[in-house]
């Protein structure tokens, strides 16, 4: 499996028949920093999910949803086909698609990309920067962070 993927998205996958459909967060390269033209942010954006939206829709996925403020993008695909959108070099995280919310509960790695794309703009694209840190981060270290969201 791709280590793009993030645990809670490779165990649904481990549990899912490969012909189930899956909501899937995937995060794209680009997009961090903050953005002074967003007429180029989104030109950006297009640019870059283009060849990834075009690999989900030739493999019988949907796009659902697109972000172009942390480079992100919402999609239904077979669980089968999770792994080769991983591979792609322009996606940088894959994770579980879900909503956040007063009753939502994370644990490290759980979900936290797809918060990305229910957030105000304003926060989004810090919080981007903050979910690309937390790759580099110990794992006792985001577990601490983690606690507190």
């Amino acid at each position: 499996m791709s280590p793009k993927i993030f645990p809670a998205l490779l165990k649904r996958i481990e549990q899912s028949n490969p012909a189930e459909w899956l909501d899937v967060i995937i995060e794209l390269e680009g997009g961090s920093g903050e953005v002074y033209d967003i007429a180029a942010a989104k030109q950006e954006f297009a640019r870059v999910s283009a060849p990834v939206i075009e690999r989900i829709e030739g493999m019988g996925g949907e796009v659902v949803n697109r972000a172009w403020i942390n480079h992100t993008l919402r999609a239904r695909l077979l669980a089968q086909d999770i792994p080769a959108v991983g591979q792609l070099g322009e996606v940088l995280a894959l994770d579980v698609a879900q909503m956040i919310g007063q009753d939502a509960v994370h644990e490290p790695g759980d979900g936290l990309l797809a918060d990305l794309c229910y957030m105000e703009p304003s926060v989004a694209a810090s919080a981007a920067s903050t979910v690309r840190n937390w790759r580099n981060m110990p794992r006792e270290e985001f577990q601490e962070f983690a606690r507190g969201l």
